[in-house]
């Protein structure tokens, strides 16, 4: 009787365990950046927490005289930190739309981080999305929020410029509903108040 050479047997069942651990499914990842660590970095550059709600956090900073507030997003689920801006207008109350779209494409061309959007409602938005999965150093998220700041300053006021005289003024948190923005972050639309039913004549 033909032995089985004691090598192959050791390799079959290394073959085994690796086709079992195959099935297994891996555990999922977790986001290196927890909550109260990301109120740290904020605290740290230099920003005030305005607000916060679940995974959102509602921040400004001062730049020159002008406070620019950006809200930042951490989604542990899908492991992304989300940092936007709404100070820039509606695209419905700019004096030509199109010179608008123009000026956003040429300055995403131009931007080194972040880019510009407009949102279902026409609001424009500023944006920056980052990978949580690897960890997040202060000085990297402290670049990336000062970065922004610099951006939504200098480019901001290009924007309105843009926009009609009349215009209403940007959303801010104080106009905006007190709750969670959606998961893109597009803020709500506002609900107009209800009419004033007419007074009835006294008989």
């Amino acid at each position: 009787m033909t032995k089985r050479a004691p090598h192959r047997r050791w390799v079959n069942l290394a073959t085994v365990a690796i086709a079992v651990a195959g099935l297994i499914p891996a555990a999922p990842a977790r986001a290196s950046l927890s909550q109260e660590n990301l109120k740290t970095y904020i605290r740290q550059v230099g920003a005030k927490i305005d607000s916060s709600d679940g995974n959102v956090i509602v921040t400004s900073m001062l730049a020159g005289r002008e406070r620019i507030e950006i809200r930042v997003r951490n989604d542990s689920a899908k492991q992304i930190l989300g940092l936007y801006a709404f100070s820039f207008g509606n695209v419905a109350d700019a004096t030509n739309p199109t010179e608008v779209s123009e000026y956003l494409l040429l300055a995403n061309s131009e931007l080194g981080i972040g880019s510009f959007f407009v949102d279902k409602d026409g609001d424009i938005g500023y944006k920056c999305l980052v990978d949580t999965r690897d960890p997040l150093s202060f000085e990297t998220f402290a670049t990336i929020y000062s970065a922004m700041v610099s951006v939504v300053k200098e480019r901001g006021q290009k924007i309105r410029g843009m926009m009609k005289t009349d215009a209403n003024p940007p959303k801010t948190d104080d106009a905006a509903p007190q709750e969670q923005p959606a998961v893109t972050m597009e803020p709500p639309p506002s609900t107009p108040p209800p009419a004033t039913p007419p007074r009835s004549r006294a008989r």
